[in-house]
């Protein structure tokens, strides 16, 4: 982010106040170019006019073709056993179904600071009574 020189004491004591961490990476000099060092050595001279307006936008054709829509009225189940068998099909559905393999692949609790986690234990659907 850039923010102005009079500003950045204030930004860091807000990310040192969270735990963020923040460092300094360059500053404006009104050259217009982006100049990135390693070391003292010159690694990217970029103008900013490419930076903020970069290479000629391609412009692409489309066209459209109208869908043929099936006619056909889809089945009712009849019985318990279908219905039930129709809630699975759509269960199984990568939209639909539970997102848990997910959850639990990745880290969400970010070091720690959530108070309530993703997914407490394995059966973690909410029970209704009968």
């Amino acid at each position: 982010m850039a923010i102005p020189k009079l500003k950045l004491k204030k930004l860091m004591d807000i990310c040192q106040k969270y735990n963020v961490e923040a460092v300094v990476l360059g500053k404006f000099d009104n050259s217009k170019k982006l100049q990135v060092y390693f070391g003292k050595e010159l690694v990217c001279n970029l103008e900013m006019q490419f930076l903020h307006h970069g290479l000629p936008q391609r412009t692409m054709k489309a066209t459209f073709s109208k869908v043929q829509l099936s006619a056909k009225t889809p089945t009712v189940p009849q019985n318990e056993k279908q219905w039930i068998s129709a809630f699975k099909k759509i269960l199984e559905n990568g939209n639909i179904c539970s997102k848990e393999p997910i959850v639990r692949l990745y880290d969400h609790s970010v070091q720690e600071q959530m108070i309530c986690k993703p997914i407490v234990e394995k059966n973690w659907m909410v029970r209704t009574t009968q």
